[in-house]
C-alpha cells in the first residue's frame, strides 16, 4: 500500500455538518465535516505559511514545523492558537508585525517556527491543518503512532 493524499476544492461552504464519503472500491470511508462560520472579516494576521510538517519534540509530544518566507524587515512570528477537533488539528499561527520605532522595509528571509500540538493527541491519522497569510491554508496528514508500535 502507498499511502495519498488528494485535495478537493469545495468552494465556500455554509456553516453545518456534512458526509464526505470516499468510494474505494468495494468499500465506503464516511466522515463527517464540521464547517464552522468564519468571522467576517477575520481580524486575525496569518504568518505566510508555505510548508508544514509533524516532528517529535525535544521535551516528547509532537510539534507542528511552519516555513515559509517574510516580506517585511518587521516581520515575526507571534502568539499561536491550537484546535485539536480530533481527526483535524488547526493551527492559526499568528504574524507581529512589529510596534518599535525602527521602519519597515522590504526584505525577503526565510522562517522556521515550531509550535507545539496537544499533549493528549489521540493515536491514528490526521490532518494538520494550517492556516496562512495567502488567505489558503497548508494541509498536511500524520500519523500519529503509540510509543509501543
Amino acid at each position: 500500500m502507498i499511502p495519498f493524499t488528494a485535495e478537493v476544492r469545495l468552494g465556500q461552504l455554509k456553516a453545518g455538518r456534512y458526509q464526505v464519503k470516499v468510494n474505494d472500491g468495494p468499500s465506503i470511508l464516511q466522515e463527517d465535516l464540521l464547517v464552522d462560520a468564519a468571522p467576517r472579516p477575520d481580524p486575525r494576521t496569518y504568518l505566510p505559511v508555505e510548508r508544514a510538517r509533524v516532528e517529535a519534540a525535544a521535551g516528547g509530544g509532537l510539534d507542528a514545523v511552519l516555513e515559509g518566507r517574510y516580506t517585511l524587515s518587521c516581520m515575526t512570528a507571534g502568539a499561536a492558537e491550537v484546535d485539536d477537533q480530533g481527526a483535524t488539528i488547526v493551527v492559526r499561527a499568528l504574524l507581529d508585525l512589529g510596534h518599535d520605532e525602527s521602519p519597515c522595509r522590504p526584505e525577503e528571509r526565510a522562517f522556521t517556527t515550531r509550535v507545539p500540538l496537544p499533549a493528549g493527541l489521540v493515536y491514528g491519522r490526521h490532518l494538520l491543518h494550517v492556516k496562512s497569510l495567502n488567505g489558503r491554508a497548508v494541509n498536511v496528514v500524520f500519523d500519529h503512532v503509540s510509543p509501543s508500535r
